[in-house]
């Protein structure tokens, strides 16, 4: 049901951005235990606009009960390419956000979780803690950013962990 309402909103500017669904159809069948989604041909011309993009696993994605978490694993992945780049050790990078961003990027009504800790503990917290239990190929942790004691946003620190299927070690550290 959440896929057949799920939006794509490419920001331009602060007054400018373009809102489309992503799929025109999602159908499920209980007997099959099958999903069914037509992309939406509109949203294929906002995808190539994008600068940059991330490959997601979808069985992975879709193992997610919560739907930070995964807006903040796809948004982990869409960093991956500064992995090893810039100072970043091999296999890690970061990204940083303020909570106003995030509200933005989770298009969160202004009333809901008015309390910076209400925010933390529903929005980062428990969605970061989702992603490093239900998946083995990412580790995220999120790192306050302050001024003085008031909380700005996260510096969200990612490590690609090693691959199950090698055996090669590809994660590193901060």
């Amino acid at each position: 049901k959440e896929c057949a309402s799920t939006r794509i909103i490419i920001k331009n500017t602060r007054d400018e951005y373009k809102d489309k669904a992503l799929f025109v159809t999602a159908e499920y069948s209980n007997e099959t235990n099958r999903i069914a989604l037509t992309f939406n041909p509109d949203t294929v011309d906002l995808l190539m606009e994008l600068k940059g993009y991330a490959m997601i696993d979808l069985l992975t994605f879709g193992q997610f009960e919560s739907k930070y978490s995964g807006r903040f694993y796809d948004l982990a992945w869409s960093f991956a390419g500064n992995a090893g780049r810039n100072g970043n050790p091999r296999g890690a990078w970061y990204f940083e956000m303020t909570i106003e961003e995030l509200r933005q990027y989770f298009q969160l009504d202004p009333a809901k979780y008015k309390l910076t800790k209400d925010f933390r503990v529903n929005v980062v917290e428990k969605a970061l803690s989702e992603i490093n239990e239900k998946q083995d190929k990412l580790h995220m942790e999120a790192v306050p950013l302050r001024k003085g004691k008031f909380l700005l946003g996260w510096r969200f620190n990612c490590t690609k962990r090693m691959d199950a299927k090698d055996g090669a070690q590809t994660s590193g550290g901060f």
